[in-house]
């Protein structure tokens, strides 16, 4: 069974998000989403997340093509979540440019293997958390 990591805020679930697990599924047979703790939202975006962790984690385990949920790491950078669910895959979405360059040298030293796809947008202009 190959398996993938996701990761984001989901705070307010919408097409876009989505559109990233769907794909993700066509990738792999377990689709596991970390949600970013509330300290770490703040931490990113200067601002708390609409509903807790623990909220937005609820919500994400009635989505269809999502298998498994955790709350990430509470600080940055750590990558705990990676190396305690050991994905074959990581699933990154259009616009998480610093995780994704983070991750990968992160990656070249702990898990040389480990792939990391990036997911294309789906109407960002509509389906962006920010927007809505």
């Amino acid at each position: 069974m190959k398996t993938i990591l996701l990761f984001g805020t989901f705070d307010g679930i919408h097409a876009g998000h989505r559109f990233c697990f769907s794909e993700a599924r066509k990738l792999c047979d377990h689709v596991v989403v970390a949600v970013a703790p509330d300290s770490v939202v703040r931490e990113l975006k200067g601002r708390p997340a609409k509903q807790s962790a623990e909220e937005r984690a609820e919500s994400l385990k009635g989505e269809e093509c999502v298998d498994e949920v955790v709350v990430g790491d509470q600080s940055l950078g750590s990558y705990e979540v990676v190396t305690t669910i050991n994905p074959d895959m990581i699933g990154l979405g259009y616009d998480q440019h610093e995780l994704a360059e983070d991750l990968r040298t992160w990656a070249q030293k702990n898990l040389p293997k480990l792939s990391i796809v990036r997911f294309e947008s789906f109407e960002p202009e509509t389906y962006k958390s920010s927007l809505l």
